[in-house]
């Protein structure tokens, strides 16, 4: 059975700030974690869409110094559980060099130093 891809609102907004973004001149976008909901598309789907978001942003590399990074801030926030998610997003910025970040999570990453947080619906 052919399963219809699901495309939540916030997903829209966030593509829609990404290029009023890059209209401002800010367009450098990297992306660090899977942004996709493989569970929701089927794998021509998945693929596809895959390369069109390659097509406008710069995906990042994994590495050991991502992981190094990650366990030093684990140690230094006190993080605990999903937090560590948020953490990794953080390691590999911090790896890269990526000061700004766009989320909806916006209080996820108020503990971070160093870390620009923007909301895509504050993206005029």
């Amino acid at each position: 059975a052919e399963r219809t891809p699901i495309v939540q609102p916030k997903i829209a907004g966030a593509r829609k700030a990404m290029v009023r973004a890059a209209l401002g001149k800010r367009k450098n976008f990297f992306v660090i974690p899977p942004i996709l909901e493989p569970h929701t598309l089927q794998r021509e789907l998945l693929v596809a869409e895959a390369i069109r978001i390659e097509s406008i942003v710069t995906v990042v590399a994994n590495s050991a110094a991502i992981y190094l990074e990650w366990k030093r801030l684990v140690v230094l926030h006190s993080v605990l559980g999903k937090q560590g998610y948020d953490t990794r997003i953080v390691a590999a910025m911090n790896v890269h060099g990526i000061k700004n970040l766009l989320t909806f999570n916006t209080d996820d990453f108020k503990r971070f130093f160093g870390v620009t947080v923007i909301n895509p619906q504050n993206v005029k």
